[in-house]
């Protein structure tokens, strides 16, 4: 059901023969209207019908003949908004001659539908790598969206994309690529013409590389029983490179011997049939991408020999060394009389006395390592690497220790304060840990004084490096930052030449400052909502903020959350109508006092006032206009109005600047009743309803006047037609140039009118309706053309009358002074105005005038001025004859 905002249907009154133009519908609809899609909306564009026109309305209908949306524009094309995706809407388009709605012309509707995007998104793509630099995409079409017009692929980083090789296609190959970058790809859906793209989620990441090959390949008996023949090969991923999908392993060896673990995902392959004593060759390949590598090893199988020992915690980490410790007993097989060697990667000197260390050793100290550089270790059983553990894993020897993290502060009962942090998570424990004011570490570098943390040793170090929190003695009121050192060791010993800081770290203690109010407003009818800003210093710290109203005292409380800046709190239960300030102070915790207040600006809270001389009115056929003026209490400001039907489910909303304020209903059902609610609206402070009375569609309008005439006349047209029964006036409507111009006849019976002022020699198009008397107008006649007269010219008087004649003088020309006599002549423009002067000499006076008749004479009457000198003199006329030229007669008389 279309809905418009408009004005009110045809009123007015006649003025002679002449009605201020009414608002009433051009003629025809628009022509060519074409319509495309778009993203959620369509695109509507049509040819300007003959006539004037102030504006056009376009619909989009849905499948099921609802409005979905809709545009007003001055132009010849429109987009329509907000439309559902994959609908196919049909648009229908009107003019209107005036910015009123009862000016509507006829509707034109769109031959074909159009279905709005964007596109289905696409699924997330998986991505494969195929060789290096390359990677094959694959995606799905996705739903709820409308078919994709083409897909492309894009990755990132934005080096490379692809596109199927079919528009539509759902897999394309990405070259080009980084073989050491790793990327993520998404697929970009496009919708036909300008309907939008669709974006899909990114895929799981990919390394267009070859994978590099495993790391420490190591074999191990799998049982302690001599001359089974059977061990496991085991190793590490490789840690950087392309993407691994499986692994091979390729066991070789004399007498022809071969075992393959093929495409398995797994770090490990059990190898059986081996000859106790013999040697192999090993090899794993990581496989990937298309390609292999392949990391190779040899071993001499020993039947039985030890598995790995357990590599227990490392001890006595210094920035130089470590001391490797493992666990003897968990080896199989011969451990317990076969020796250890402990080996490190990256290469580092191993004491000798870690190099075939008895079997009964379980620990190897080792030192020369370098500080921050990750190393990692293994132990071996004797046998060769079929006795050896993997590595540890990799972990640094460094003299610098990470640094404290989660530092934080509190002040205490008493006055005391609390810092309080977290470990670093690393392997390197600090040799001791200080406190300093930031400001003095600054300042003094390492000259600053450490804080004497209660229960703390004396300088350099105040705490262990196990500390986790310093208790401070009683500190001032205001804001002081720490930094928490860690110190590390040298040779084993704790040294102060190397440490790490934490980030610094505020305690304040005392009062939070004045909170800032961001803004108060009007929420709602007898509500209000205050948003805050914290205050720049915080004090102790902030437990709540606390609002309270001025009149009324209401409160309202707003939890501080350090992260929720700003915060706000609504207060309800407020006056509406009434100005209120309200006043904010944030809470201190622990017992601080709380800070200073602060006051907001006035805010005026809702609701606004009601709407007034609200009128519900069936204006012409099948419509009704609501109208109404602003509440007479403006102190709240409207923004706008909506109007609702409380049954029927009619709505429209009309801006509060709009003139006239009132909205009109269409193509409603011929007796049907509403009533309607409109709704004073407020930008904060809520609405106001009122509600009109029941208001019932109209009957049909009159029957279409004929025989329709048009003649010129002075300055216009009359406009003359027959008679239709039971209507209470005609209106009559002239159009050229884009510009209509109107009269009306009141009564049945009157049967015509003079439209004017128009353009003079002109072709104007004509045409008449009837109005019934519940003021439905009727459709309009058939057109007419006629033309206007052209533009008459200015009759200049001459200075002396000239000769001639055609005048004639009903009482004789010897007339006497103050005698009356009727001055005519003819050939005349019908309609015009004619003038007599009487002149004696170059001395004239205008005595009379008259208009001319439809035969083209005259006739005045007029009186010899009682001043007139006596004597011969002249009368003149002048006028315009039927060709519009300047048209003079005279005759002569003698005054007595």
């Amino acid at each position: 059901m279309a809905r418009h905002v408009g004005v009110a249907g045809i009123a007015g009154a006649v003025v002679g023969s002449v009605l201020a133009a009414p608002a009433l519908a051009v003629p025809v609809a628009p022509t060519a209207l074409t319509v495309s899609p778009r993203a959620e909306a369509v695109w509507a564009s049509w040819t300007a019908p003959p006539g004037t026109v102030d504006h056009y309305m376009a619909w989009a209908y849905d499948p099921g003949s609802q409005v979905d949306g809709s545009c007003m524009v001055t132009g010849t094309s429109c987009l329509i908004g907000g439309l559902d995706t994959g609908v196919a809407y049909t648009v229908r388009v009107a003019a209107y001659e005036t910015d009123q709605a009862s000016s509507k012309g006829a509707e034109a509707v769109s031959a074909t539908t159009a279905t709005p995007g964007p596109p289905s998104t696409p699924t997330a793509p998986t991505a494969a790598v195929t060789a290096p630099g390359k990677v094959s995409v694959t995606w799905g079409a996705g739903g709820g969206g409308i078919a994709a017009e083409s897909f492309r692929v894009t990755s990132t980083p934005a080096s490379a994309g692809c596109v199927p090789a079919t528009p539509v296609g759902t897999n394309c190959t990405v070259t080009g690529l980084d073989p050491a970058t790793s990327y993520t790809f998404r697929v970009t859906a496009r919708g036909p013409g300008q309907t939008g793209t669709a974006v899909s989620d990114a895929s799981p990441a990919v390394t267009p590389a070859v994978p590099n090959p495993p790391t420490d390949i190591v074999v191990n008996a799998t049982t302690a029983v001599s001359g089974t023949g059977e061990a496991r090969i085991s190793w590490l991923p490789p840690a950087t490179g392309g993407t691994v999908s499986s692994y091979t392993a390729l066991v070789t060896g004399p007498g022809g011997f071969s075992d393959t673990c093929v495409e398995t995902t797994d770090t490990y392959c059990d190898i059986a049939g081996l000859t106790d004593q013999a040697t192999y060759n090993i090899r794993v390949f990581s496989n990937g991408a298309g390609e292999s590598s392949q990391q190779q090893a040899t071993a001499t199988y020993i039947g039985g020999s030890p598995s790995a020992p357990d590599l227990l915690a490392a001890t006595g980490v210094s920035p130089t060394g470590v001391t490797l410790n493992w666990d003897p007993t968990a080896a199989i097989g011969t451990a317990a009389t076969n020796p250890y060697t402990v080996t490190v990667s990256p290469a580092a000197t191993v004491p000798t006395t870690c190099v075939n260390a008895p079997a009964v050793t379980a620990s190897c100290a080792i030192s020369g390592l370098t500080p921050g550089v990750a190393y990692k270790f293994r132990v071996g059983a004797a046998g060769g690497t079929f006795g050896q553990s993997t590595y540890t894993s990799a972990f640094s020897v460094a003299a610098r220790p990470a640094r404290v993290e989660n530092v934080k502060t509190s002040v205490e009962e008493g006055g005391t304060g609390r810092i309080t942090w977290t470990l670093p998570q690393s392997d390197v424990v600090p040799s001791g840990i200080n406190v300093y004011e930031a400001t003095d570490l600054a300042t003094n570098g390492a000259g600053a004084t450490p804080i004497a943390c209660v229960g703390g040793a004396a300088p350099p170090l105040v705490l262990s490096g196990k500390a986790v929190e310093c208790i401070l003695p009683v500190v001032s009121p205001g804001t002081t930052n720490f930094v928490v050192r860690t110190f590390g060791w040298s040779e084993g010993l704790p040294s102060t030449d190397f440490y790490s800081d934490s980030a610094s770290t505020a305690l304040a203690v005392g009062a939070p400052g004045r909170p800032y109010i961001q803004e108060a407003v009007a929420a709602g009818a007898g509500k209000a909502t205050i948003t805050l800003r914290r205050p720049a210093a915080l004090g102790a710290g902030i437990e709540s903020y606390l609002v309270t109203s001025a009149p009324d005292a209401k409160t309202c409380t707003a939890k501080y959350i350090a992260s929720d800046d700003p915060t706000s709190c609504t207060i309800e239960g407020l006056t509406g109508g009434t100005s209120y300030t309200f006043t904010v102070k944030a809470l201190g915790v622990g017992g601080n006092d709380d800070s200073p207040t602060v006051t907001s600006e006035a805010v005026l809270v809702g609701p606004p006032g009601v709407a007034t001389s609200v009128t519900a009115k069936a204006t012409e056929n099948s419509s009704i206009t609501v109208a109404w003026k602003p509440p007479a209490d403006n102190t709240i400001p409207i923004t706008s109005y909506t109007v609702r039907s409380t049954t029927g489910g009619l709505q429209c909303t009309v801006l509060a600047t709009a003139t006239p304020l009132q909205c009109v209903f269409d193509n409603l059902a011929a007796g049907s009743t509403y009533k309607f609610t409109v709704s004073a609206n407020s930008q904060s402070a809520g609405s106001s309803d009122v509600t009109t009375e029941s208001v019932t569609v109209g009957a049909s309008a009159g029957g279409v006047p004929t025989g329709v005439q048009a003649s010129a006349n002075s300055g216009g047209l009359r406009v003359a037609w027959s008679a239709v029964a039971g209507v209470a006036k005609y209106q009559a409507m002239a159009t050229a140039n884009g510009k209509s111009t109107w009269c009306a006849a009141v009564g049945a019976t009157n049967l015509s009118c003079t439209i004017k002022p128009l353009e003079a020699s002109t072709e104007y198009t004509v045409a008449v309706r009837s109005v019934s008397a519940a003021g439905i107008p009727s459709a309009w006649s058939t057109e007419i053309t006629a033309v206007t007269r052209k533009a008459l010219p200015t009759i200049v008087w001459p200075a002396t009358s000239p000769g001639g004649g055609g005048l004639k003088s009903s009482g004789g020309y010897v007339l006497y002074r103050n005698s009356r006599t009727t001055i005519s002549g003819y050939g005349y423009l019908p309609g015009e105005s004619v003038w007599v002067y009487l002149y004696t000499g170059a001395t004239k006076v205008r005595v009379g005038g008259a208009t001319v008749k439809a035969d083209g004479t005259f006739a005045t009457a007029i009186t010899i001025p009682v001043n007139a000198t006596r004597g011969g003199k002249r009368l003149l006329a002048g006028g315009w004859d039927a060709d519009g030229d300047v048209r003079w007669q005279n005759a002569f008389i003698t005054v007595r």
